[in-house]
């Protein structure tokens, strides 16, 4: 028998504030930042959150320190745009509550194709290079094939015998999958090869911080996790957040008692609000 380590949990080691009090266009930088040199493209969309503001998703480019806006691409208000990746060339973005996909040209945004996909809807999206992995708000990994969008396999995520549903945003960092679990402030690490859990990102102290200044309510969660793999650099956001953070992690040192994990990250096991805050400072004690 193979012994596999048991999942790590991880929490801010660094952190570095990015565009405070970001105000976009009248949107809010949402769920993907897609690096190239010096570059990146990002999706915007306040209507993941709040469709009542009847404001169109929308796909800019832009730069990094500047944010000037130099494309944009819109979608039809029927159209919620979710997860987004690069792969060949081409940027590929799957849409809410939809089967449907669109495939843009990097270098000026424009429409090249459509597909259509075997999830269930479109959540999130992330590459390795080879394929593509996908997810639709259940506990399921789907991984695509690129050319037919047919999903190779499927893998349901565990932790502890618990499903991990509502994986969200999803982002391939070295060589692992890490994806939002809404509505918690938790990151799983997944193995792309079987879909075991590797271990667990905790971010509750950022969304702590924001609701204490005023700046966000309870239900605008954590979700957005982006990878600069030139530079070996980790971006987190969420929900009509106006900032954006650079973060470094490193393992938690002192034991984790039992069944806090469950209690933080397992939507179904979470606990009310106030246990969560004590809990996610009882570990930055």
């Amino acid at each position: 028998m193979i012994h596999k380590p048991s999942p790590r949990a991880f929490f801010i080691m660094e952190m570095t504030l990015y565009l405070s009090q970001l105000v976009f266009m009248g949107s809010h930088l949402s769920v993907k930042l897609l690096f190239k040199p010096g570059r990146y493209k990002y999706n915007v969309s306040f209507t993941e959150m709040m469709p009542s503001l009847n404001m169109k998703p929308t796909l800019n480019e832009g730069n990094l320190h500047g944010w000037e806006v130099e494309n944009i691409q819109k979608m039809d208000n029927f159209l919620f745009g979710e997860g987004l990746t690069l792969l060949n060339n081409r940027l590929f973005q799957v849409t809410w509550l939809h089967k449907d996909g669109f495939i843009y040209d990097p270098n000026n945004l424009s429409e090249i194709g459509t597909f259509n996909h075997d999830m269930k809807d479109g959540w999130g999206l992330a590459t390795d290079g080879k394929v593509l992995f996908g997810s639709d708000g259940s506990s399921t990994l789907y991984q695509i094939d690129p050319q037919t969008f047919k999903a190779i396999s499927n893998q349901v995520v565990y932790y502890k015998g618990h499903q991990v549903y509502n994986l969200n945003e999803l982002e391939y960092i070295n060589g692992e999958i890490w994806a939002n679990v809404l509505p918690t402030d938790c990151i799983v690490r997944i193995s792309p090869n079987d879909g075991s859990v590797l271990g667990w990102i905790l971010l509750q102290n950022l969304r702590e911080e924001l609701m204490e200044a005023g700046m966000i309510s309870d239900n605008n969660v954590l979700n957005g996790i982006a990878w600069d793999g030139e530079q070996k650099r980790i971006f987190v956001t969420g929900k009509l957040w106006p900032k954006l953070y650079e973060i470094k992690v490193s393992p938690i040192k002192k034991p984790i008692e039992e069944g806090i994990i469950e209690q933080l990250c397992l939507h179904g096991l979470t606990q009310p609000k106030e246990k969560v805050v004590n809990l996610g400072r009882k570990l930055r004690a």
